[in-house]
């Protein structure tokens, strides 16, 4: 009987165009500003920017309007991280879009870390994904 491969057994495999899902949160459209990375539109546009870089497919794209509690789309994406086939990058705008709460963003770090999945800073000079042994700038 055939087991269903592991994360590693994949890894040994001939690399595949990585995937990757853009997580968006922005303000509402008519209080966004372009100079502070408020506007979905720029967020978009600088995330899409690094999935080209990372050489990665976007599978999905989850948007969430700013100040909501318990935001749909990220638990969406969550949902997505959990299922197969498995996403290679998180790509963010920055990681305050992500969450601003250090709870949240704990949870949100290990529940990445343990899917195999990298989170991406989109706002910066150089993509470079985070790593377990490696520091934001």
């Amino acid at each position: 009987m055939l087991k269903k491969p592991t994360r590693k057994v994949r890894d040994q495999e001939p690399p595949l165009t990585p995937r990757a899902a853009i997580y968006l949160r922005a303000v509402a459209d008519d209080m966004a500003d372009l100079s502070n990375g408020s506007s979905a539109d720029h967020q978009r546009a600088v995330c899409r920017d690094a999935a080209k870089a990372l050489h990665a497919k976007v599978v999905g794209e989850f948007v969430d309007v700013a100040g909501m509690p318990s935001p749909p789309e990220l638990e969406r994406l969550l949902e997505l991280i959990d299922g197969e086939p498995p996403l290679d990058y998180v790509i963010v705008y920055s990681l305050d879009r992500l969450t601003r709460a250090r709870d949240r963003a704990f949870m949100l770090g290990w529940h990445l870390g343990s899917a195999g999945v990298t989170l991406v800073n989109a706002d910066t000079d150089d993509i470079r994904p985070w790593t377990s042994g490696s520091r934001p700038r």
